[in-house]
């Protein structure tokens, strides 16, 4: 049985050589494939560079397989670009600011889906009052994991699944809107208004009305340092998050263009923290890492964004992390 490695990956070619970078050192071993799908990065050289770092993560037992877009796309439609190609028996969703702590928890999962398991994820809510309400209805009392994460869906970030009982459902694993007198898949329930329901929720909904057999487990998706205390000694790996919002969006991209975009708030605190770390751990492309610096300190002046909040938020997470971070 195959195993797959499936990323759909932001414009950020600082971000992607960090995860590539935990990737090689940490799991690359317990996947037979790795699939990338780049989204939103135009730029030859920038291209070039996530190629070399990407490649550099291979060895003889595992393949690596690398596409660009030009353009931003939703989370499911990459995800579906993706498995129209995949045809291991057996995946992995990962997000591109999600990393692994210890060798041989990819395995793992994978080992329990070898052995009878349908899906393995972490739970999440994010939908529409009515569309949980007919959740709870159809499928019962809410998932939970040990973390305290819970909800009736599944993220799709550290979703193990066999690719068949994926390949079951509609395909389609993106956010989703349903208007008004639509049947929302999997729930029995035609939408009296306008619904909705964040990435993966819909695909959730028809696994669960498949009969998938469905463990859950943490995914460590960490909003408050809280959080961080409670969970360094257990959790197998973490999910930053939002880490999208950065690269073209409030940073910035290599092209020069300079954002407008300013946001206040500890959050923006905690994803600077990491920009930072990007930077800080980065090995080439030094006129775009110069701009992408740039952006960083233009940011954090005009957001007013304390540097002491950066700061906590950088020490707090480096407890966290278990490689070592620099090329």
């Amino acid at each position: 049985m195959t195993r797959a490695a499936i990323l759909p990956a932001g414009p950020d070619p600082f971000l992607l050589a960090y995860w590539f970078r935990n990737f090689a050192r940490v799991w690359s071993s317990e996947v037979d494939e790795l699939h990338v799908l780049v989204c939103g990065q135009a730029d030859p050289t920038a291209q070039e560079y996530i190629v070399d770092r990407a490649l550099a993560v291979s060895n003889p037992g595992l393949s690596v397989n690398i596409r660009f877009l030009k353009q931003r796309l939703d989370h499911g439609q990459a995800l579906g670009l993706l498995m129209d190609r995949v045809t291991a028996d057996h995946v992995v969703f990962l997000e591109d600011d999600a990393y692994v702590r210890r060798t041989g928890e990819i395995a793992a999962r994978f080992h329990r889906l070898e052995n009878g398991v349908d899906v393995i994820g972490g739970p999440r809510g994010n939908a529409s009052m009515e569309i949980i309400a007919a959740a709870e209805t159809r499928f019962g009392e809410v998932w939970t994991a040990s973390s305290g994460e819970s909800g009736h869906a599944l993220w799709p970030c550290f979703l193990f699944a066999r690719r068949d009982v994926l390949e079951a459902t509609d395909r389609h694993y993106g956010a989703r809107n349903w208007t008004t007198g639509e049947m929302v898949g999997g729930l029995n329930l035609t939408a009296r208004s306008p619904l909705s329901a964040d990435t993966f929720g819909s695909a959730t909904y028809q696994l669960r009305a498949n009969k998938a057999r469905i463990e859950v487990e943490s995914q460590y998706r960490i909003t408050n340092t809280n959080q961080m205390r409670e969970w360094v000694t257990d959790a197998p790996w973490f999910h930053v998050g939002s880490l999208s919002s950065g690269y073209g969006n409030v940073l910035g991209d290599d092209a020069g263009s300079l954002s407008t975009n300013e946001y206040e708030g500890a959050d923006w605190a905690r994803r600077l923290s990491w920009w930072e770390r990007f930077a800080r751990t980065a090995d080439g492309l030094p006129d775009h890492l110069a701009h992408y610096r740039a952006e960083i300190a233009s940011y954090v002046e005009r957001a007013r964004i304390g540097r002491s909040d950066i700061d906590g938020w950088t020490q707090a997470y480096q407890g966290w992390i278990t490689w070592q971070e620099t090329p």
